[in-house]
């Protein structure tokens, strides 16, 4: 009778479970905390869009813009010129003006 009883397995596997379901849930919420992370953190925000308005007129043959609302424009501003829809020109407004485009001041474009 001694001997039944020592060979029955003698480990507590009861805990094994909960440590086991434990481990999942664990996973699983850590699993779902790094999506929704990624997912909302990954999307890019807002683009800063400068609107303004500019007015165009011929002088002397050449085209003059004069910047009349919205925000100054930096140097960096690129200009693109089509004429009748045929020739497409880009200027930076730094090389033909100010390195800043005031609301006020005018831009004459090099035609060649």
């Amino acid at each position: 009778m001694l001997r039944r009883e020592f060979m029955k397995n003698s480990r507590k596997t009861g805990a094994v479970s909960e440590i086991v379901g434990e481990v999942l849930l664990l996973a699983i919420a850590v699993t779902s905390i790094s999506v929704i992370y990624t997912q909302v953190l990954s999307t890019p925000g807002p683009v800063d869009i400068t609107n303004v308005t500019i007015v165009g007129k011929i002088e002397d043959g050449r085209p003059i813009f004069e910047l009349q609302r919205g925000e100054s424009l930096g140097a960096d501003t690129k200009i693109f010129l089509t004429l009748a829809g045929y020739d497409q020109r880009e200027f930076l407004t730094g090389e033909i003006s100010n390195p800043q485009w005031r609301i006020g001041e005018q831009v004459m474009l090099p035609v060649e």
